[in-house]
């Protein structure tokens, strides 16, 4: 006889169950997938800015290298002895 403060599970109910927790914890890993995705394309577009800035840099420091000299202006004979 079964007890009547036991509750009977029909066993189609636990594989619900069961699959229920499966699709829940794929769409969570989907979800983190996606996120990883989107960060990793945040970190490329990060490192490709960063070396166009250090390709200006290189420009400008080119630049005022370049009028630091003209400034200067090119040396005689006689300076410099």
């Amino acid at each position: 006889m079964s007890d009547p403060n036991q509750v009977q599970v029909h066993p189609l109910a636990a594989l619900t169950e069961a699959a229920f927790d499966n699709e829940v914890h794929r769409n969570r890993r989907l979800v983190l997938a996606g996120d990883i995705h989107t960060l990793t394309q945040m970190v490329a577009e990060r490192d490709a800015r960063i070396k166009e800035l250090e390709a200006e840099l290189g420009i400008v420091r080119a630049s005022e290298a370049f009028r630091a000299t003209a400034a200067v202006g090119p040396a005689t004979e006689g300076e410099g002895k």
